[in-house]
């Protein structure tokens, strides 16, 4: 089966597309790369013209070191969203291997400088130990502590990070020694600094943890409609209004089934602050 004028051997779209017939071949098999014809007879590939562009994009797909399976599923279709998400989260992947590499240039440096190793290159923990009473006051203080700034009407930019760290710290000690309740309310508070700090972004994501939790762990409805309350805080922040109604009614319909009535009416009383 010869080349056509509208058709190109595998050599020919080899000498084109910069890829060898060898790696043609193999693209061909896994999937890659498919020939528009095979010859019934002996076999040859050929390959429409316009496959000379997507050969050349997985050319250069490779030389970036993007994985073969990942090539196939962009090339597939490489104007979609999914294609500009997986060239995203391989450039992402070697973001993470660049700061492996320049911390190991950084050591090494200083090995190369005299410094002894145990001083270039502590030994890192595995895991954050502290006594366990100290941590859940610490946990608890933290967390009265962002309170305490997240209440202070004339706070300042230095006391808004301090108010970001704390929150984070407390959250981060409840970890291993809280239960889901302690993470779920760690969550819902973090949402609620970024909330008050006009960022929609984080407040949204620890919102939705926070509710995710709450629902994983059958958290009573007073933590469920925290959690509601949190979200529809933070679409609000984000512009979203729809959204935050449907969450604020969410709420509502949760803080009407709270049996306590103090914790009943300092959920509505929050709800009742976002209109």
């Amino acid at each position: 089966m010869p080349a056509t004028r509208d058709r190109l051997t595998i050599g020919q779209l080899a000498r084109l597309s910069g890829l060898t017939t060898r790696a043609l071949r193999h693209y061909d098999k896994l999937g890659v790369l498919r020939p528009a014809a095979v010859g019934d007879a002996n076999g040859y590939r050929l390959y429409d013209r316009g496959q000379v562009e997507v050969a050349r994009q997985i050319r250069v797909l490779r030389e970036l070191e993007v994985p073969l399976d990942e090539v196939r599923r962009i090339v597939a279709d490489a104007d979609s969203e999914d294609a500009q998400r997986r060239i995203a989260a391989h450039r992402a992947r070697l973001e993470a291997r660049l700061a492996e590499l320049r911390t190991a240039h950084y050591f090494l440096g200083r090995l190369a400088g005299g410094t002894q190793i145990e001083d270039a290159m502590p030994i890192r923990p595995t895991a954050f130990v502290m006594d366990p009473q100290v941590q859940r006051k610490a946990a608890a203080d933290l967390f009265n502590y962002t309170w305490t700034l997240l209440e202070k009407g004339d706070r300042t930019e230095r006391e808004s990070d301090l108010m970001i760290h704390a929150t984070h710290a407390s959250r981060f000690l409840w970890e291993e020694i809280g239960e889901a309740v302690n993470h779920a309310r760690g969550e819902w508070q973090i949402a609620r600094v970024y909330a008050v700090l006009d960022r929609p972004e984080p407040a949204l994501f620890h919102a939705r943890r926070c509710l995710q939790i709450a629902e994983e762990h059958g958290l009573g409805d007073f933590d469920v409609a925290c959690a509601h309350e949190a979200l529809a805080r933070a679409h609000a922040v984000a512009g979203e209004r729809d959204a935050a109604r449907r969450h604020e009614d969410q709420a509502r319909e949760a803080a009407q089934r709270i049996d306590d009535a103090d914790d009943r009416d300092l959920v509505l009383a929050d709800l009742d602050a976002l209109s």
